[in-house]
């Protein structure tokens, strides 16, 4: 028997426990109230609560250093990872549920198991989430486990703050059925009250209670350089080095429920006890990041499709987003008419209202029959296949048709796949910005491969205005509605106009704009769009969607929706090849010259592959090969054969190839690694080498010819007797490595055969074969470098494979007997090498069809290189290299066999083997190559022009065409939207819109100077952590423009690069190289900067000296360049006497400034530029004569026209 409450809950009350005849209506009932008790003490699952969360043990029952039982917080779980070559999953860390299918816990962490892992790196398939077992593996036959369908992270608060969550949400394919922990979704729980807090330690398979005390602010300065912000927490442990065991989670008691109160983020170890920081989940933006995340769990999936390759400029991919369809309209005449729509649900589509319209009789337009409209769409096998339309909802303003309708489509004749986002709170995306980069899906005739992404920059309103009054009579726009994008001339067709303007947030893309009109002008394209962000059309939209019943279909559920691959790659082709763009993921400069040959780099080069296979059922080796074709793969033969002893001969051994249908390739689809696929083999080729080698190492290669191609990248391949930079000592070449799912890509230096410090086997060390080396410390030594991996090297901006990592045990392993193909010496990892000489790239010139070109390739490159490299103004891109090449020396061709196996079906015999004689090869004498060297010192006083003149790299400017300079007059400058006056803390977290940062690249290394934007294109700056160090004659102190990169960051987060083309350098007075200032001119202006004031305009200085006293501000940031802030800065007398200029000395809160920092003090409203921190603690008045006449010239001088100038002033 239940009772409903007022909040219309049903409680029970009572159970029958003796029921009369039939006759009788009396029953008695157990009254249940007077059990809660008893039934509580058995249950512990807070039901008969009314809690639904969180409820278990009790606060006071949980002691430091007690022993907890398994069954204590149940919400804990384990969640476990499989690394790409393993078939087991492996334990990372423990995580909370907070919601059935939802788990929360840090992002990257480290545990008694693993190193620093970065859980956001991994691809959700390879992620499982299991109750709390603390077993290394999950068990055999284990229940209640569950996939984890997507994970999320803040990145977009963590642009908009500037400040780092550790924090990352996963979201499960299937429920747990364990009690969740509580989570302050609603900000009304006392969470700061409790003033201890309390995590589970795995000890000796066991758990024990931890129990720490909650710090002051002033504690959690040992974890960072800047003050708290108040969005973390720290808390003390006083018994030495906190343990790696210790869950990651931190849990408070509020009202005898549990809540989770913090994800851990960082740990500073001191003498007696360690202070941890988490990261406070009782923070107003955490919150807000998790109730909108928690919003889209279980609702339609939208837009959330990953594109192959980053949004830029002028991007054109072949590809097709599934939100994308044809609207097809016809009439009485039988004429036909398509344009673009776009899918807003499973039967709903939104499309130009022009598309829909028809003339009558009279000539007056009316909206078509819906018999004559129908809707065109791809399925997922690239078929295209219709929709009947139902109904047409037409937008109306003033009792007029407006700019967009959606056509409601038959139930049954609902579209099964991803539809595109729509913002229809207002809340989602922030406002445009010029030069903002959006996606744009084009097409000419709708078929399967006849599909285009670009993309595409908005324009301004006022800019959009007059590009279109150039054009009289174009198009009737309303800047209230309307905006413009603008993309490269011919890169959309017509038919674009009902398509949309899609921005990315978060996972997903968003319609920004519908397109309406597009406007060729000279050299680009002008397409006007429907702003469908304006409030009426947002109104309209929500209105008209509530009334159209939405038909559910199976790709709009998301438990049971698989994430799609990425879209938009590029048309691949046997004969291009080497192409690859690094990704600048850290802020650190990128470059197409030898950057990532010096600086290992978290980026995946397409052709790298794993080859897996299987000798047994329990048995799997796992190594690493090149794609060399679309259907073919080269790699060592090292785990590919299997030994087989002669049954009349005991002594005798055999080997034989591995069938082809117990190999496997598998590989990435994409850069970003978020998808592993598998490619089937077809047929292995082994190559024997010549007589004379043991049977052990009889064959050297193997050649794996695919069933169907990839989409992917080849490495390039010289064809034989090509001239090629020889392999000699010191040629740099890269070598990815991998711990299961994060890449990396180690620069390598080889060295000459007779420098490897080989032992004497020579029936093992081949001509062919060399070592290299890289001081990279990896962790687990070799495990993170796979036997068989490529050496890629570079050369006329395309990448060759030179060699791979082969099964030569060429070093010997102390006084035993035993060798190793890697050897650790003065902290140098050597590796051995199979070499590619003549007669290997005849042998597969004599297999693969049509190798893969180097030429097409290097013309290819042009557009995809161009902003990495700097290209000139017509051909390849211009890559520097410091080496110096040498004559090549022509190999010794030997004679060699070739075994190949084909494909053998499970149950028949092993593949029959055939023995091809292959003649001997030539190769011709390479020309002499001119030697280039790009570190000759550069004189005072002299400027170095190169013969190339640079593109300007275009990432984060202004399409328009109209300049923006005038917002950095007088009137319009140094305004800021921080309440920098209230810098009653002396610090404040925050950007100021004209701080940079300079990069500054000295070999190994590379430096982060602090600069100010005087000029769109001008950065004021200090110099002496511009100059390099002295080496290889190398004049001491020098400054080179090409090692110079300057990142300046957006109010939105978003980080823009600008190389810099000339260094002006204002030489002191005292010495040649005295602490003072420089001017970097760039080659991309950031044009949506706004300047400080300078004082500048008249003859004499307006702004007083520095003096003893004065307070100014100045910027700053963490060591990992996500938390700006602003400080007040006290100037004082320097205790040691500094060269004129007016120089003085001052520190910040958190200690020295950042040496090229910008002081500045308010005057009139409006921040004006008085110094420039030349040292780490000292600031120089930059309105003095010497530098304010100097400074005039600078600002007053036409932008450079070559690159890499350097002037002495």
């Amino acid at each position: 028997m239940a009772f409903p409450a007022d909040d219309r809950r049903w409680f029970l009350r009572g159970v029958v426990s003796v029921g009369l005849p039939a006759d009788v209506t009396f029953s008695f009932f157990s009254n249940v109230t007077k059990f809660v008790p008893w039934m509580s003490s058995i249950i512990r699952r807070g039901e008969v609560t009314g809690r639904r969360c969180g409820v278990d043990v009790d606060d006071v029952a949980v002691i430091d250093g007690g022993q907890a039982r398994r069954e204590d917080f149940p919400w804990e779980v384990n969640i476990y990872h499989q690394k790409l070559y393993e078939t087991k999953f492996r334990i990372l860390w423990s995580g909370v549920l907070v919601k059935s299918n939802l788990v929360i816990t840090a992002r990257v962490h480290t545990n008694s198991f693993n190193g620093p892992t970065n859980l956001g790196s991994w691809p959700a398939a390879a992620l499982r989430v299991t109750p709390r077992w603390n077993t290394e593996y999950i068990p055999t036959g284990a229940v209640n486990v569950s996939e984890v369908l997507r994970t999320f992270i803040p990145y977009e608060v963590q642009q908009q703050s500037g400040l780092g969550y550790n924090v990352i949400l996963l979201e499960l394919k299937e429920h747990l059925q364990l009690m969740p922990a509580c989570v302050d979704w609603g900000g009304g729980t006392l969470m700061h009250d409790p003033q201890t807090a309390t995590a589970l330690d795995l000890v000796g398979g066991g758990e024990i209670w931890r129990r720490f005390a909650v710090v002051r602010a002033e504690a959690c300065q040992l974890l960072k350089a800047s003050p708290v912000d108040g969005h973390d927490i720290c808390v003390e442990y006083r018994d030495g080095p906190q343990p790696l065991s210790l869950s990651p989670i931190l849990m408070v008691n509020v009202d005898n429920s549990w809540f989770v109160r913090g994800i851990i983020n960082r740990v500073a170890h001191g003498t007696t006890d360690t202070v941890t920081m988490y990261t406070d989940m009782n923070d107003p933006v955490v919150r807000q990041w998790l109730t909108k995340t928690r919003a889209m769990l279980g609702t339609p999936v939208c837009g959330d499709v990953d594109l192959c390759e980053p949004l830029t400029p002028g991007l054109s991919l072949t590809g097709h987003m599934p939100w994308n369809v044809a609207v097809v309209v016809g009439d009485d005449s039988g004429a036909r008419a398509e344009y673009s729509g776009l899918l807003v649900n499973s039967n709903t589509v939104l499309t130009d209202s022009a598309h829909v319209l028809v003339q009558d009789q009279g000539g007056a337009e009316r909206i078509a029959p819906v018999k004559d409209i129908s809707v065109s769409w791809l399925s997922k096998d690239g078929s295209s296949k219709r929709s009947s339309v139902a109904l047409v909802h037409a937008y109306s303003v003033a009792d007029k048709l407006g700019e967009l309708v959606l056509l409601e489509l038959h139930p049954n004749n609902a579209i099964p796949n991803t539809p595109v986002c729509l913002d229809l709170s207002g809340t989602e995306l922030p406002t445009l910005r010029s030069g903002e980069l959006g996606l744009v899906h084009t097409w000419t005739k709708w078929s399967g491969g006849n599909h285009s992404l670009v993309g595409a920059a908005y324009v301004n309103r006022a800019d959009c205005s007059k590009l279109l009054q150039q054009r009289a009579n174009v198009f009737p726009y309303s800047p209230r509605t309307q905006f413009c994008t603008k993309m490269d001339k011919d890169s959309v067709d017509p038919k674009v106009q009902g398509g949309g303007f899609l921005v990315r947030s978060g996972s997903k893309w968003f319609l920004q704009g519908l397109y309406k009109k597009t406007i060729d002008f000279h050299r680009s394209t002008l397409v006007v769009a429907a702003d469908v962000s304006n409030e009426e059309i947002r109104i309209f939209l929500s209105t008209a969607l509530q009334n159209i019943r939405h038909v559910t279909t199976e790709a709009s559920v998301s438990e049971t929706k698989e994430r799609q691959g990425c879209m938009g790659k590029r048309l691949q082709s046997s004969k291009v090849c080497g192409q690859f763009v690094p990704r600048n993921e850290y802020g650190v400069p990128d470059a197409a010259d030898v950057y990532y040959l010096d600086h290992p780099s978290s980026n995946h080069m397409e052709w790298y592959v794993y080859v897996v296979s299987h000798l047994s059922r329990r048995v799997r080796q796992t190594q690493v090969g090149a794609l060399i074709h679309p259907k073919m793969v080269l790699a060592s033969s090292w785990k590919l054969l299997v030994t087989e002893e002669d049954e009349t001969d005991d002594s005798s051994v055999q080997q034989k190839a591995v069938p082809a249908h117990d190999i496997a390739v598998r590989y990435f689809p994409a850069a970003n690694g978020r998808v592993v696929l598998d490619a089937e083999v077809e047929r292995v080729v082994l190559r024997e080498r010549a007589e004379g080698f043991p049977t052990f190492f009889l064959y050297d290669y193997a050649l794996l010819e695919l069933k169907s191609a990839v989409n992917l990248m080849p490495v390039c391949l010289p064809p034989p007797g090509r001239d090629m930079l020889p392999l000699g000592e010191g040629v740099r070449g890269l070598v990815e490595a991998d711990d299961g799912a994060i890449m990396t890509l180690v620069p390598f230096t080889s060295r000459l055969n007779d420098e490897c410090n080989e032992d004497d086997l020579v029936h093992n060390v081949t001509e062919d074969s060399f070592c290299a080396y890289s001081h990279l410390q990896m962790r687990d030594g070799s495990s993170m470098i796979h036997g068989g991996a490529p050496f890629s090297v570079l050369e006329d901006g395309v990448w060759y494979l030179k060699g791979m990592m082969g099964e030569m045990l060429r070093f010997k392993n102390g006084t035993d007997d035993s060798y190793s193909f890697v050897e650790v010496k003065d902290g140098r990892m050597m590796y051995s090498f199979l070499g590619l000489d003549s007669d290997v790239l005849s042998w597969i010139a004599s297999i693969v069809p049509e190798a893969p070109s180097a030429s097409s390739a290097a013309s290819g490159l042009r557009h995809q290189f161009a902003s990495a490299a700097g290209t000139d103004a017509t051909d390849k891109p211009v890559i520097a290299t410091a080496s110096i090449r040498k004559s090549l020396v022509p190999p010794t061709a030997k004679p060699y066999r070739t075994l190949a196996t084909s494909m053998a079906t499970s149950t028949g015999p092993m593949p029959h083997v055939t023995v091809t004689s292959v003649p001997k090869t030539t190769t011709r004498k390479p020309t002499a190559v001119k030697q280039i060297s790009s570190t000759a010192s550069i004189p005072k006083n002299s400027t170095i022009v190169p013969n190339v003149k640079p593109t300007p790299v275009s990432v984060g400017t202004d399409p328009s065409p109209s300049s923006v300079a005038d917002s950095n007059s007088s009137s319009l400058c140094g305004r800021n939207t921080l309440p920098l006056k209230q810098l009653a803390n002396a610090s404040l977290p925050g950007h100021l819109p004209w701080s940079v940062m300079v990069f500054v690249r000295n070999h190994s290394d590379v430096a982060v100077n602090a600069g100010v934007l005087v000029r769109d294109d001008l950065v004021l700056t200090a110099t002496n952590l511009l100059r390099s160090p002295a080496r290889n004659g190398e004049a001491a102190g020098s400054i080179d423009a090409s090692r110079l990169r300057v990142m300046w960051i957006s109010q939105f987060g978003s980080r823009h690069w600008s190389d810099v083309i000339a260094v002006h350098v204002r030489r002191g007075v005292a010495r040649q190289y005295d602490a003072d200032v420089a001017v970097l001119e760039l080659t991309t202006p950031f044009k949506r900067s706004m300047l400080p004031c300078l004082d500048l305009e008249s003859p004499s200085r307006a702004l007083a000296q520095l003096h003893p006293g004065q307070t100014g501000v100045e910027e700053t940031w963490s060591a990992d360049l996500s938390k700006q802030h602003v400080v007040r800065t006290v100037l004082q007398t320097c205790r040691v006497s500094v060269s004129q200029p007016r120089t003085l000395c001052g520190n910040g809160p958190t200690g020295m400034g950042h040496v090229g920092a910008a002081f500045l003090v308010l005057k009139r409203g409006a921040w004006h530029l008085l110094g420039i921190r030349v040292t780490g603690s000292t600031v120089m008045d930059v309105s003095e004569s010497p530098i304010r006449s100097w400074l005039q010239d600078r600002l007053a001088s036409e932008p450079s026209l070559s690159s890499a100038l350097f002037f002495a002033d």
